[in-house]
């Protein structure tokens, strides 16, 4: 069995594999490194004896250096991705080294479940949005705030402007798409959603507009969100070709094999 930690900046997404099979994904706020180290103590407990390997990628070198010392204090010596194992990824970006393991483990993950160009929008702290070629190949991509970002940032640099939590917007979002609408308003009548209104359609605009261009760079594309923000698009948009939630757990399950 194989334990797998996947650590950003806003929340660690973790869980069990079994051969290829994602049995028990958990989440915590990275923010909050009690609940982290309690909710990997939980996870990893029942199934401790079985797990051959523990895997760990991340971006947050502060929730890393706790999650190791605890991953010592329970006998249990963690592989890093990047580090201990390579990522198997052709990566044709000018500076490699500097591309991030939960984009390549994105790119892994998604071009293995479609053998087909891929276009992966992975809505978190940051939004990145990046392509794969017919080859596997990582290309590269773009990098845009994201929901949480965006809204904090609105609020922090104006006199005026509210502070809307993502939480906030998305449960509008949700909401309304509930009850039959698009959920992100059209024309926002008011400025708590006039601001959810530029943060969602500005997400969605760079989306559509990425895809035409990088489909005239790699062909057609299969469509895939994920990350923890991703719930800002409302699924009866039909942005999306698939939703995968756990994608970065499923590449560091694809490079451990």
């Amino acid at each position: 069995m194989l334990f797998a930690v996947n650590i950003g900046n806003t929340n660690v997404s973790m869980g069990v594999f079994e051969n290829a099979d994602l049995i028990s994904p958990s989440h915590a706020f990275a923010a909050n490194i009690d609940d982290v180290l309690g909710a990997i103590r939980a996870l990893i407990g029942p199934f401790q004896d079985r797990i051959e390997t523990v895997a760990i990628a991340s971006v947050n070198p502060i929730v890393l250096n706790e999650i190791d010392l605890l991953m010592r204090t329970m006998e249990i010596t963690p592989v890093f991705i990047g580090q201990d194992i390579a990522i198997p990824i052709d990566n044709l970006t000018d500076e490699p080294s500097k591309v991030g393991a939960d984009r390549l483990l994105n790119a892994l993950a998604a071009f293995r479940r479609y053998e087909s160009p891929v276009m992966i929008v992975d809505a978190g702290t940051t939004t990145t949005i990046d392509a794969v070629d017919e080859f596997g190949r990582f290309m590269g991509g773009a990098i845009m705030p994201g929901p949480r970002a965006a809204l904090d940032a609105m609020h922090r640099s104006t006199a005026a402007l509210p502070h809307v939590t993502v939480e906030q917007a998305t449960e509008r979002i949700n909401s309304a798409a509930r009850k039959g609408r698009k959920g992100i308003p059209e024309i926002g009548k008011n400025t708590k959603e006039s601001m959810i209104a530029g943060v969602g359609w500005s997400m969605i605009g760079a989306i559509e507009a990425l895809r035409a261009v990088y489909e005239r760079n790699v062909g057609p594309v299969v469509l895939i969100g994920t990350g923890g923000a991703i719930r800002f698009v409302p699924k009866n948009l039909e942005i999306f070709d698939a939703v995968h939630p756990h994608l970065t757990l499923e590449g560091i399950a694809y490079a451990v094999a």
